[in-house]
């Protein structure tokens, strides 16, 4: 199963601590959207992209401020990004960030993808989208903090006066197209098919005081690490939630409860875990249903009957609504196609 897009839990703490200039109780605002602010310690959480849009969108309606998502940016530190913040905050030019950045770019979200252009003057950065439905105000704001934030980061690290040459954002033209200008220093526009900052490639490439080259590939060993991890337990606990569900099926138990039970922990952790992976506890049974269906279509004996009944349907009539579902037919037009 592919994950949804999603990103890294601590991107919660910049978004609290933005909420926090305005005098709103970031803890207490995200307990009323539904998201356990304590996740953002765990460095292994992942927070469904549509759940981040989601609370942007609350935090532009509670401040009335459409450049949150700027403002909450500019508090951005290496620790934002975990593993990554430190890599970045590690490399010895600004070009090695944007290489970092191209390469690891997922381990602070899967909804984007970076790529580097050159030309003898420049050096551009493009970004493309990959959330469902394109872009929406929600991920406009985001857009904003995200860019913000890595011009910020950029500065911080090198110096103060480091901008852009010239930005141009897929987001609407906001209200106030000043404020972006003044933040990245830059002609700034708008409604743009990509994303794509550009660069003086004599800025990027200068090399960074300080800068250990042998400390940069360690800290990008850690990155390589993370992702790697965060892949793993990913793919184990969906094995273990599939698992445990085809085991109960037959039974007609399949349920969050006895499900959560069977791995040792609460209904509501296991909801948050697969809510963070991009999935559900219902998705989770409807593939196994398909999958073990067809596996009795295909290898067994067993009525219709009895094929929907060991899958936990209440009748026969829904499994056959399920079945042409997953499929386009009906069971008996599957299995006389089998014969």
């Amino acid at each position: 199963m592919m994950k949804g897009p999603d990103v890294i839990g601590c991107w919660l703490t910049l978004f609290v601590s933005a909420l926090e200039q305005y005098g709103i109780d970031g803890r207490e605002f995200l307990q009323q959207q539904g998201v356990d602010y304590d996740l953002a310690s765990d460095p292994n959480y992942r927070l469904p992209v549509v759940i981040m849009a989601q609370l942007w969108h609350a935090a532009v309606a509670r401040t009335g401020d459409k450049t949150f998502g700027l403002k909450a940016g500019v508090l951005v530190t290496p620790n934002t990004f975990s593993a990554l913040g430190v890599a970045l905050w590690s490399c010895c030019t600004i070009r090695d960030h944007f290489n970092c950045l191209v390469r690891y770019m997922h381990v602070f979200t899967n909804a984007v993808d970076i790529s580097l252009e050159e030309t003898d003057e420049h050096i551009i950065t493009t970004s493309r989208l990959r959330l469902e439905g394109g872009r929406s105000p929600a991920s406009d704001y985001a857009q904003d903090a995200v860019y913000a934030a890595m011009i910020t980061l950029c500065r911080s690290h090198y110096r103060q006066d480091f901008s852009m040459v010239k930005l141009e954002l897929t987001r609407a033209t906001p209200e106030d197209p000043a404020a972006y200008e003044a933040l990245f220093g830059c002609p700034v526009s708008f409604g743009n098919a990509l994303s794509r900052a550009w660069y003086n490639r004599a800025d990027v490439e200068v090399p960074i005081p300080g800068c250990n080259r042998e400390i940069a590939r360690a800290t990008e060993k850690l990155v390589q690490d993370y992702l790697a991890r965060i892949e793993a337990q990913s793919e184990d606990l969906l094995h273990q939630v599939q698992s445990a569900i085809t085991k109960l099926m037959p039974q007609g138990e399949a349920s969050l409860e006895r499900v959560a039970d069977k791995m040792h922990m609460s209904p509501r952790t296991l909801h948050r875990k697969l809510e963070s992976l991009g999935t559900n506890f219902r998705t989770e049974v409807d593939g196994v249903r398909h999958r073990v269906a067809l596996d009795y279509m295909a290898s067994s004996d067993l009525s219709l009957g009895d094929i929907g009944f060991l899958l936990g349907f209440s009748s026969s009539s829904n499994f056959t609504r399920a079945f042409r579902r997953w499929t386009g037919v009906t069971p008996q037009q599957y299995r006389s196609r089998t014969d």
